[in-house]
């Protein structure tokens, strides 16, 4: 799968987890779906996969001791990028 395809499937994942707690945030549904861990082991492991896929020893170093730049030149590549974006979910 690519890098692209996992980006854009991460981002549908997660709509209707928004869309309920937006739209209806006290409805019993929405609160058994949100207190499910299938959706966050699912994302922990999209994480995960993708974390593993963007290490390299440049970029190692540069996590180990971020510095503005470097995480600005990490942030330049599509699996950091995406890795980052799944984090933020």
């Amino acid at each position: 799968m690519s890098i692209d395809f996992l980006f854009q499937a991460s981002n549908l994942f997660v709509l209707p987890f928004w869309a309920l707690m937006i739209l209806l945030p006290n409805w019993n549904v929405t609160r058994k779906v949100m207190e499910s861990l299938i959706s966050f082991v699912a994302l922990a492991l999209l994480y995960l996969y993708l974390f593993i896929s963007s290490l390299d020893p440049a970029n190692a170093a540069a996590f180990s001791n971020p510095q503005l730049a470097d995480l600005a030149r990490l942030f330049s590549q599509e699996t950091v990028m995406a890795t980052g974006w799944t984090h933020f979910w």
